[in-house]
């Protein structure tokens, strides 16, 4: 009603709560204009208010600023920096529990991927003192100790790849550490195949897990939606639009019936005959949550490569890695074949780069480096023509 939400909540009360800040920040323009309304907010004592308003939290809803995904955090990082700028030490507190909910939700990060937030307003929310509060909470609460398992590990594929490669490529036959080549051939390429078994399972789950978290709340572009204005049916997209999205779906709608048509020649004609059975719903609705909405969402997620799995290039950084370092020690562990010289090259610079993107994990000073390191190789793309 107006600028006020009625809730209800667990304990059958109904709780009155304001939305006037969420509606100040919506008429905010300027970055002064955000500090003005912080400090209005601190005088008040109600910079948590702002906060919530700003997160998208206001009691047990969220509530989103209305806008584009990036409009939206970009409006964040106004907020963060003009909260910074007129916060006082007494009220500290006053945000400790928000800023602790923050890192405690896990879905944060991956509703950033998921809702398609552009690289320019993320640039402008990571630097904001309060998100780099956030992101350093998650990083101590986070399993820092698996972190540095998987980069010595890594390091061990390294160290086993590149004595497989002595022996494969430079012919050297001296043994480093055990008593001849064979047995520490052996050994490296034991040890390597564990270790690449490990790395392949966790980016499979990182897959399933991504895809889960995206078909969470799937979309449907290519259906017919109601406009209030029009008080019409139309479609979202419009024009080419509607068919460059609409044709790969039906493609891939089209195989996956191909796939069950055993059981889509005996269902649809008991459908058409007015038939019902148990087994007909039950197919009915797993059809639908399994193959017809995941489709009609994106057809690449429902094949396995969701929309933040396969936006993010280190991931398929790690797919070429993974995949050239099993052939190389798959070849090298072949009797009568040998690991060639441009395979073990390529295989070596990708292992390089992975190494890259380890480090950036590390800590803020080497993901600098990193980031200016990727910086550079992106502008230089321009010239590449």
């Amino acid at each position: 009603d107006g600028d006020r939400l009625a809730s209800g909540s667990s304990d059958k009360t109904i709780r009155i709560r304001s939305l006037e800040k969420l509606t100040a920040l919506v008429a905010c323009r300027s970055a002064f204009e955000f500090e003005e309304v912080a400090r209005a907010c601190r005088e008040q004592n109600c910079l948590g208010d702002l906060f919530d308003a700003a997160t998208g939290r206001i009691g047990d809803e969220k509530l989103t600023i209305p806008g584009a995904p990036s409009a939206r955090v970009t409006t964040q990082a106004h907020v963060f920096d003009a909260i910074a700028k007129v916060i006082t030490d007494d009220d500290n507190t006053v945000l400790v529990e928000r800023l602790l909910g923050l890192v405690r939700d896990d879905d944060l990060l991956p509703d950033l991927k998921r809702q398609g937030v552009s690289d320019a307003a993320i640039e402008k929310l990571a630097p904001t003192a309060l998100f780099r509060v956030v992101i350093d909470g998650k990083y101590v609460a986070g399993p820092r100790l698996l972190l540095y398992v998987e980069f010595v590990s890594f390091l061990v594929v390294m160290l086993c790849f590149a004595r497989v490669a002595t022996f494969e490529v430079l012919g050297w036959s001296n043994p480093w550490l055990l008593a001849n080549k064979a047995f520490e051939k052996t050994a490296a390429l034991v040890v390597a195949f564990a270790v690449l078994a490990y790395f392949s399972a966790r980016e499979v789950g990182q897959i399933r897990s991504a895809r889960a978290i995206e078909l969470a709340t799937p979309e449907d572009r290519i259906s017919t939606k109601y406009n209030p204005a029009t008080e019409k049916w139309e479609y979202e997209a419009q024009g080419l639009a509607w068919y460059a999205l609409a044709i790969p779906r039906l493609l891939v709608l089209f195989v996956a019936c191909l796939l069950l048509s055993p059981i889509l020649l005996v269902f649809i004609p008991l459908a058409c005959a007015g038939k019902e059975y148990e087994w007909m719903d039950a197919f009915g609705e797993w059809f639908e949550k399994t193959i017809g909405n995941p489709i009609g969402h994106d057809p690449l997620t429902f094949l396995g490569l969701p929309r933040a799995w396969r936006g993010d290039y280190w991931n398929w950084i790690d797919t070429a890695t993974l995949g050239c370092a099993w052939a190389a020690f798959a070849r090298a562990a072949t009797p009568g074949t040998n690991l060639s010289t441009d395979h073990a090259a390529a295989t070596a610079m990708l292992l390089w780069l992975r190494l890259f993107g380890f480090l950036k994990n590390i800590n803020q000073s080497l993901a600098t480096f990193v980031l200016m390191f990727e910086r550079i190789v992106r502008d230089l793309r321009e010239f590449m023509v």
